[in-house]
């Protein structure tokens, strides 16, 4: 059986940064690369189940809290990675507690943290694929 692409979706209004990050991260042919500008449109497509999805915390149309909560209704296996100049540490507390996996900064060390963070969680989720999928093969070899 095939193994499924694995989705990240990037939830940016700068465009610049936008653009930085959905570069950064189709380095990797493994990777299905989606953007949007605004939680709005995200949201339509959040159905599509992204494995990983980066999230602005101030967006034109909502705030990362908003989408982050609404992510987790829709979708609780979807890991989040903020990126956002946000600067107060008990918001930044209160999104990991909410279930953020990573807070990254936007910074010049931006796509090395990015690259790496997406990595340990593509590394969890293989792993636990592996646990929870049954092992294939002769019933008396299990």
């Amino acid at each position: 059986m095939p193994e499924k692409p694995f989705k990240i979706y990037v939830v940016e209004d700068s465009e610049w940064y936008n653009k930085l990050l959905v570069y950064t991260l189709s380095l990797n042919p493994d990777y299905e690369i989606k953007s949007f500008f605004n939680g709005s449109d995200f949201l339509k497509c959040l159905h599509e189940s992204p494995d990983i999805v980066t999230l602005d915390y101030r967006l034109p149309d909502m705030t990362g809290l908003e989408l982050l909560n609404k992510i987790r209704q829709e979708n609780s296996e979807a890991q989040v990675i903020l990126i956002s100049e946000q600067s107060d540490i008990n918001m930044v507390v209160t999104l990991l507690k909410m279930g953020a996996v990573d807070y990254i900064t936007k910074s010049d060390d931006i796509k090395e943290r990015l690259l790496n963070t997406v990595k340990n969680i593509r590394d969890g989720i293989g792993m636990k694929r592996e646990i929870t999928t049954p092992a294939q093969g002769d019933p008396e070899e299990i």
